[in-house]
């Protein structure tokens, strides 16, 4: 099956779930799960009081999020965007907002095994870190957010001064979520983009959009079903790929624009397929 193919099946999957967990992927695919991936990445964070667990992550920043977005979605602009999708989200303090950010990740969990591969797909992951920063884990949450294809990666990459894509097997029976529709920030229909973009303005117009071909395709797993082995590394000068539906991905086949990059080929194995109770990630000589 082609990658297209393979997304057609994981959309017609996609009816299986309850609207709540629809709900949640949604609320995770906006900015708030720049709050809710560091919450996971605590031990036993389900269970901690906010006030301590608030305590243990980057407070300054977490804070600093929680306050622009609720700005954002609390926009009169917004009212209809703020009960169809973040209606389960208490945005009295930040307290109670990552108390429903619990709530959410609980309902993504609800919706674990409802989609799965129909076949053995490639996916990607980028990221950008200070140069000779050891990467040792591929994500740093219990959620792995990837990329259909490498275009889908670009915004995550060039922010720093090294470059990590992560060309990712993921195989056939893996739970995996997704959805075809995104939250999308734009500007309103009154204000000139341009002129907003070199003043500096953020777009604050949320929406739901149906995913059209250009639209990025996230496909959304749960890191610790998985093993991890890191088959190889290279630095890659890449440009961009003229065959978009290439199944057959070698290391210098993924290009995101004329920049060097470090690959990372991944190749994954499911727990259940182990007698092993805890992921790895295994880094081989390059």
């Amino acid at each position: 099956m082609s990658s297209k193919e393979i997304y057609e099946d994981l959309i017609l999957q996609y009816q299986k779930l309850t609207l709540e967990e629809k709900k949640a992927i949604l609320v995770y695919k906006s900015k708030l799960y720049l709050i809710l991936n560091p919450m996971t990445n605590i031990p036993g964070f389900l269970q901690m009081p906010e006030e301590e667990l608030l305590e243990r992550l980057d407070k300054k920043r977490i804070t600093k999020i929680f306050e622009e977005e609720k700005e954002i979605i609390f926009l009169p602009k917004n009212m209809v965007i703020r009960k169809m999708i973040f209606s389960s989200i208490d945005f009295s303090s930040i307290y109670t907002c990552m108390h429903s950010l619990k709530i959410v990740y609980l309902k993504l969990q609800q919706a674990h095994g409802k989609i799965t591969l129909p076949a053995d797909i490639t996916v990607y992951r980028g990221i950008s870190t200070q140069k000779g920063e050891k990467i040792d884990r591929i994500c740093l949450s219990k959620i792995l957010s990837t990329g259909l294809s490498s275009e889908d990666i670009e915004s995550f990459l060039f922010q720093k001064e090294e470059n990590h894509v992560f060309v990712i097997t993921m195989r056939k029976g893996s739970s995996v979520l997704v959805t075809p529709y995104s939250l999308v920030s734009t500007y309103g229909e009154d204000e000139c983009p341009v002129t907003c973009y070199l003043k500096g303005i953020p777009m604050t117009n949320l929406k739901i959009v149906k995913n059209h071909k250009d639209c990025q395709k996230e496909l959304i797993f749960f890191y610790n079903d998985f093993l991890f082995e890191e088959k190889f590394s290279k630095v890659c000068k890449i440009t961009e790929d003229e065959d978009e539906d290439e199944e057959e991905i070698e290391e210098e086949d993924v290009k995101v624009g004329s920049f060097e990059v470090i690959i990372h080929k991944i190749d994954s194995i499911s727990k259940q397929m182990q007698d092993k109770s805890t992921f790895f990630y295994k880094k081989t000589s390059n």
